[in-house]
């Protein structure tokens, strides 16, 4: 069996709960399927020199954090999450359930 090398973006959500995808690529992604994993917010203080990859070992971690927050949703392989992404604009909704 051979692994493939994944893509790392993420987002971050904003008051109202919207987000846009950020990578390393100016945001773009390419085309294919993405296995998500969510994390809720962390710590306090200016996250936004923090690379995507340390964002990614955070939410993998199993750290407290101070919203209430379904554990399954931390990593892609339990979250249930995956997601395709075509040429244009894509528009997801996530609906995170506490069962």
């Amino acid at each position: 069996m051979q692994m493939q090398a994944g893509f790392l973006a993420y987002g971050i959500t904003d008051a109202e709960g919207n987000f846009q995808v950020k990578s390393a690529y100016n945001g773009k992604m390419p085309i294919g399927s993405y296995d998500v994993m969510i994390a809720p917010p962390g710590g306090e203080g200016d996250t936004s020199t923090v690379s995507a990859e340390d964002r990614f070992e955070q939410g993998q971690a199993n750290g407290k954090s101070k919203t209430a927050f379904p554990a399954r949703y931390r990593e892609t392989t339990k979250s249930g999450l995956k997601y395709d992404i075509k040429e244009g604009k894509n528009h997801f909704n996530i609906d995170i359930k506490s069962k």
